[in-house]
């Protein structure tokens, strides 16, 4: 993280840090669970949107609605092969993260997927 990103994005950070201790104040070892839960739930769709040209607000909240239709879904069908939800979760995840570090490596080396038309 370059340190322009870091002064662009200091006021998210600071927020999620004092919503940590609020949740751990209130809520003891069950509220930061909620807290990593939640923040896992949302950065496999949040990485993939950060491959394209969105503002981090938009980001944040594309990823936050990709994540419950992608990931609620792969959980679901996910639970009728491993017939335990706690696997299934854990095994869309992994493979919704496996598919960012893919995508991501397409596009570092400019692959089909991220060609740049030419303009005429």
């Amino acid at each position: 993280m370059s340190s322009n990103n870091l002064s662009k994005n200091w006021p998210i950070i600071f927020a999620f840090i004092i919503l940590l201790l609020v949740y751990a104040y209130l809520f003891k070892f069950t509220g930061i669970r909620f807290i990593f839960t939640v923040l896992i739930f949302i950065l496999p769709s949040y990485l993939i949107l950060n491959l394209f040209e969105l503002d981090e607000p938009e980001k944040i909240v594309f990823s936050f609605f990709v994540s419950i239709s992608i990931i609620s879904s792969s959980v679901y069908w996910l639970a009728f092969v491993t017939k335990s939800i706690r696997m299934a979760f854990l095994l869309a995840v992994f493979l919704i993260l496996a598919s960012v570090f893919i995508l991501t490596a397409l596009k570092t080396k400019k692959l089909f997927l991220f060609k740049e038309k030419h303009k005429p």
